[in-house]
């Protein structure tokens, strides 16, 4: 939900902080990590590191794109995540 190139920071930023309830909890734990959505390229980027990392899946917020997380730019991070494992939860917001 960050602009342009603050989401890919700030989205590792937040999958650190997560990577440390995994690391406290060893085997108690699971987390799923953000990715920048509006950057498709970093988003894969980031899904291969989380994936590394421990991380089961990723959150997609419901009002991505205006509600549409149909559209073609997301389809190569859709594929990416199911070459890795990674579940996606898909969680709901009131539109903007």
């Amino acid at each position: 939900m960050l602009p342009g190139e603050l989401a890919a920071e700030g989205t590792c930023i937040n999958n650190n902080a997560l990577q440390e309830a995994i690391e406290c909890y060893p085997g108690r734990c699971k987390c799923i990590g953000f990715l920048p959505w509006n950057l498709p390229k970093q988003a894969i980027i980031e899904a291969r590191r989380i994936k590394k990392l421990g991380f089961v899946g990723v959150m997609l917020c419901s009002h991505i794109s205006y509600g549409r997380a149909d559209l073609p730019v997301y389809e190569p991070i859709y594929e990416e995540l199911a070459r890795l494992g990674l579940v996606i939860f898909l969680h709901p917001m009131i539109p903007e």
